[in-house]
Formats: structure tokens, C-alpha cells, sequence
């Protein structure tokens, strides 16, 4: 599905993602989600708030143009045996 960037995006809803949610189960995820970007918020603002927080976080969250850990394949030898 491809989008044109110049439309508008329209809003979705959780009734619209979860529509086999009952009423009850749909007010309780959508509280949680609140409680959950409520959260991101405070920490985001308290990372932000403090300058060595802020350099401890861009640094951990930087881009790194190659991965530290290489993935390898399973010896499939020595996985037969036991």
C-alpha cells in the first residue's frame, strides 16, 4: 500500500484496529495506551531536562553504520547430536 504524502492522514481508531474487542476490553486498552504515552512523556521530559541524560541517551540511541554483534549461523552438526 502506497501513500501520497500530500494527503492527509486520516485517524485511526482502536475500535478500527481491535474491532473483536468488547466495549469493556476497548475503554481498558485505551487507558493503557494513555497510561503508556503518559509515560513516555514523563521520561522523555526528564531525559530532556537533564543535559547529561540527554548525551547519555543520544549516544545510546545513535546510529551505528555497523552492528557490533554478527549473526551466525548454528552448527548444525552439533546441533544434531543432542
Amino acid at each position: 500500500m502506497t501513500t501520497n504524502p500530500a494527503e492527509p492522514q486520516k485517524e485511526i481508531s482502536l475500535r478500527e484496529l481491535y474491532p473483536e474487542l468488547s466495549e469493556t476490553k476497548l475503554q481498558d486498552a485505551e487507558r493503557r495506551l494513555d497510561d503508556y504515552l503518559a509515560l513516555a512523556f514523563r521520561i522523555w521530559t526528564r531525559i530532556q531536562s537533564d543535559p547529561e541524560a540527554l548525551a547519555n541517551f543520544e549516544t545510546l540511541t545513535a546510529s551505528q553504520p555497523h552492528p557490533t554483534i554478527e549473526p551466525k549461523r548454528s552448527d548444525l552438526k552439533q546441533s544434531q547430536i543432542t
